[in-house]
């Protein structure tokens, strides 16, 4: 089987398994496309870890968890109708809580992300598999193939400290599946199904920007109707949405621009950081909907079941996440502020699970570097810090426009009903924060250590910087947006 043949039969097996548990929490929405390759990917990744615990073969638990989600979601449309993402009343909406999307525009800014996507892929048409992509991540899915015996020893094999054996299952799940699936086990196509998966997630992570957008064009026209126009046609919020889908386009090019050649040979990073701006855009900015906090979720799952930066990462945002949630529930209801409370720890017990995974199965430790360690935490720090912001210029220009959107524009952000800025800084600077205590409490060799991975540590950092600037875009040009009165027993508190 050709390289593109068994890529296009991968992503519909995989994109088929997560289809039926993204619509009844997505809907029927664009970003559900990318989403649903990712959602297959996160079942790969739990079969892994199934295999690895309690025995049997990746193919037969990723069938057996397939099967059940559909069966779960069939039968939850059978007993309860209105979540069927068809028909009347709530089925004729999106998860947003507002009208789906004009199909026109939508199909529209859909085909500039594909195509946005499509044109950063021309790398693979130069065979490239990384240093990491061939002692990392194909080897992993090589151990996965075997089964449980094999991939247990490998998990256990001191002898093996560099390929990271205890490193989320993700990556190699997804990879192992599809040399099962197809019969091509060849490195180079492990590396193109890696790729497609960065690009699902840079597309999912992009799509925010098109929903704030839509979001920003619908409060136009509504401000316009409160305003007592004659007419609210298709013209009265078509910038916004028309400037989201622009900001979404170059998103994702800037992000393959960010990765580099990281995003198209094999390498995971470009993969959970994209996720995790995606999970920060549709858990901590876009109204806490249903559909959105769903969006939120799978991104997650995608990135801390990719590295162990993801995991934390992850975790941090899943906090954030619950903290807005308690924060923004309505006055006068005192039982709502546990129930984030309660999702929190939930999310964060379940990111836990494969460490925890790793620790009861004795899993033999992962080597950051070569080398003894040097230096104390002091020269260590400055190191880092040195390090990590040569990759991270974008920060000198995130921030002042952040600053000056705060100053300017914080009235029709409110309006729209978006979370503070200061939660995506907040994620933001958590994420980072945990790369520096990593570096500098670590045991390699600091020099060689910061040479070889900040670059690849710092996309998250880098991505969002970049998607700072593209938000506060988009609310600029939601024009004649003017905050609604407050409605009795809500809660004056920003989200």
């Amino acid at each position: 089987m050709s390289t593109v043949v068994a890529a296009v039969a991968t992503m519909a097996v995989i994109a088929a398994a997560g289809a039926l548990p993204v619509l009844v929490l997505v809907g029927f929405r664009w970003v559900a496309v990318p989403l649903t390759a990712l959602a297959g990917s996160v079942i790969a990744a739990v079969a892994a870890a199934l295999m690895v615990a309690v025995g049997g073969t990746l193919l037969g638990w990723f069938v057996t968890l397939a099967t059940c989600s559909a069966i779960v979601v069939i039968a939850l449309w059978i007993l309860r109708p209105t979540t069927r993402p068809w028909g009347h009343g709530e089925a004729g909406r999106d998860r947003t809580g507002t009208s789906v999307p004009r199909r026109v525009p939508g199909l529209l800014a859909f085909i500039g992300v594909v195509a946005a996507a499509a044109w950063s892929l021309e790398a693979l048409r130069t065979p490239s598999v990384g240093f990491d992509a061939r002692t990392i991540w194909m080897l992993h899915a090589r151990w996965y193939v075997q089964g449980h015996g094999t991939s247990l020893a490998a998990l256990r094999n001191t002898a093996l400290p560099f390929a990271h054996a205890s490193y989320p299952p993700l990556v190699g799940a997804t990879v192992a599946l599809s040399w099962v699936i197809t019969g091509n086990q060849a490195d180079r196509f492990g590396v193109v199904v890696v790729a497609l998966l960065n690009a699902c997630a840079a597309m999912a992570a992009a799509w925010v920007l098109v929903d704030l957008g839509r979001r920003c064009g619908q409060s136009m026209a509504e401000a316009r109707r409160r305003a007592g126009a004659v007419s609210v046609g298709l013209g009265a919020g078509i910038v916004p949405y028309a400037v989201g889908a622009t900001a979404a386009v170059l998103l994702v090019l800037v992000a393959f621009g960010v990765a580099g050649p990281f995003a198209t040979n094999g390498y995971a990073d470009m993969l959970w950081a994209a996720s995790a701006v995606g999970a920060v855009g549709y858990g901590l900015v876009l109204p806490g909907r249903r559909g959105n906090i769903a969006s939120a979720a799978v991104l997650l799952a995608v990135a801390g079941l990719t590295k162990d930066e993801g995991y934390v990462t992850a975790m941090a945002i899943v906090a954030l996440l619950a903290l807005r949630s308690a924060i923004s529930a309505p006055v006068g209801h005192t039982g709502r502020w546990w129930r984030p409370a309660v999702f929190g720890v939930v999310g964060v017990v379940g990111l836990g699970l494969w460490p925890l995974l790793t620790r009861l199965l004795q899993a033999a430790p992962n080597a950051a570097a070569p080398g003894r360690r040097d230096g104390n935490d002091a020269s260590r720090f400055h190191a880092s810090v040195v390090s990590m912001a040569a990759h991270l210029h974008v920060l000198l220009l995130a921030a002042p426009v952040a600053l000056v959107g705060a100053i300017i524009l914080s009235r029709a952000r409110r309006a729209l009903g978006l979370g503070s800025d200061g939660w995506t800084w907040a994620a933001l600077g958590t994420g980072l924060a945990f790369i520096l205590i990593v570096y500098v409490t670590g045991p390699a060799n600091i020099e060689l250590w910061l040479i070889t991975s900040t670059h690849r540590t710092t996309m998250y950092g880098a991505l969002l910087g970049w998607w700072v600037v593209a938000i506060w875009a988009v609310i600029a040009s939601a024009h004649g947006v003017r905050r609604r009165p407050r409605r009795p027993g809500t809660s004056p508190r920003s989200a």
